[in-house]
């Protein structure tokens, strides 16, 4: 029953707006019946050589295939872009005797990092893993694991320009590399790992610490995304994308078994923009499921919202403002999906959060950019007394860019967080950053 209503939400989105996506001032297309009628004799004297035909068999097999040649040629004309003339883009070079344009891009990042109460997570800032036992003492960590290295590689196809994109990152116990975004998009469709499309990447506030604001969706997954251009400034993407359930600790204890996933998270997104504002609208569609080693499969629907707003009121400012909501979206942000609701009964999390930034230039080279963030968990009787219920996430910095690809950063962090028995813990950090862009 779940699984129906998930499905039936992402097709009355698709539906609705691709239908609301197309030109209403395209010019009519000529009936393809006619052109069918007239290639296919061979077809005809087939047909008549069967001794089960009739005129009437003849013409309705001619109105089906007339049928398929216009929704084809429907499809074609409102999907298909035509071959660009070139995939050349920004400071790409060309593989000689190709059309195939190269761009190697990335950054050297390295982080100064000292805590002055225990945080819970050295290198990123994850309040909600800050001690509550009241527990003291300070930590330095210095690490270059946020380094980046990506591949950007173009080329002209029938469908468009087809692009395909890799980048990694180091940041992973014992500094193995790993994948950030590995995909290939030509025309609307992309398929691979990028960011979700709950989320809004442009949104994202400019911090040194690595792990952004608490309640900003920072999730990258394997995906197919299908993305319509509305109009010049607003842009529609929906997508499948691969499922992930996670549980509270005292579930598996409880109930033994394993976290399922039946079906991909269907997401979509309204997305508009502008010179001076833009606005995102994102909506998130799941499964979450539970299967005990005894007994059936639990499954429980999950639906979030996200919203962003973007607002550029002077060439050195922005203002960033964000809330999400929703349940069984916890995994989007590093959280639970299923708490336990009884000894043998789990029941999707709910969460809720939002964001508030601020960054202004105070010269061509240097800015400044201010960020507060909340994320609570709606309390439950049933939840254990560590479970993290409400957090705050607080960053200030100063980054300064003296020469070319080069920028240099210093951050104060704070944050806290409360328990379901309403222990607290707090914490506070300094980051300093140096990081050279590769041109």
């Amino acid at each position: 029953m779940i699984r129906k209503r998930v499905l039936t939400i992402w097709i009355a989105f698709v539906g609705a707006l691709t239908a609301a996506g197309r030109s209403d001032d395209a010019p009519p297309r000529p009936s393809p019946v006619p052109e069918v009628q007239a290639s296919t004799g061979a077809g005809a004297d087939s047909l008549s050589s069967n001794s089960h035909s009739s005129p009437t068999d003849f013409s309705e097999g001619v109105e089906q295939a007339g049928f398929a040649e216009a929704l084809t040629s429907a499809l074609h004309d409102h999907w298909v872009v035509a071959k660009p003339e070139s995939a050349k883009f920004d400071k790409a070079n060309q593989i000689p005797g190709t059309e195939i344009w190269w761009k190697f891009g990335g950054y050297i990042k390295g982080d100064f990092i000292h805590d002055f109460q225990p945080a819970g997570t050295p290198d990123r800032w994850v309040p909600t893993t800050i001690p509550v036992d009241g527990s003291d003492g300070q930590n330095t960590l210095m690490q270059a694991k946020a380094t980046r290295l990506n591949l950007d590689v173009r080329a002209p196809s029938d469908w468009g320009t087809i692009r395909g994109f890799v980048e990694t990152d180091f940041f992973t116990n014992g500094n193995q590399l790993r994948i950030r975004h590995a995909y290939a998009e030509v025309g609307h469709l992309l398929a691979g790992q990028t960011w979700t499309v709950f989320t809004d990447p442009d949104g994202i506030p400019r911090t040194l610490d690595f792990e952004s604001p608490i309640a900003f969706i920072v999730q990258r997954q394997a995906q197919f995304r299908w993305t319509e251009e509305l109009t010049d400034n607003l842009k529609w993407a929906t997508s499948i994308e691969n499922p992930t359930t996670a549980v509270d600790d005292v579930v598996t204890a409880t109930i033994p078994g394993d976290p399922a996933q039946p079906i991909p998270d269907l997401a979509t997104h309204l997305k508009y923009k502008s010179e001076y504002y833009e606005w995102f609208v994102a909506g998130l569609f799941r499964d979450v499921a539970y299967r005990p080693d005894t007994g059936s499969e639990q499954d429980r629907f999950g639906c979030a919202i996200n919203i962003v707003g973007i607002l550029k009121p002077t060439k050195d400012d922005k203002i960033i403002g964000q809330f999400v909501a929703g349940n069984g979206l916890g995994r989007y942000r590093g959280g639970s999906d299923l708490r336990l609701a009884s000894p043998g009964k789990v029941e999707p999390v709910d969460h809720m959060g939002g964001c508030l930034a601020l960054t202004h230039a105070w010269t061509e080279t240097l800015s400044s950019t201010g960020v507060y963030s909340v994320a609570v968990r709606r309390r439950e009787s049933t939840d254990p007394g560590d479970t993290p219920q409400l957090a705050n996430y607080v960053a200030a910095n100063v980054i300064w860019a003296p020469i070319d690809n080069t920028t240099l950063g210093v951050e104060y962090l704070y944050g806290s967080n409360e328990v379901h028995n309403g222990d607290f813990g707090e914490a506070h950090r300094i980051q300093a950053t140096v990081q050279y862009n590769f041109p």
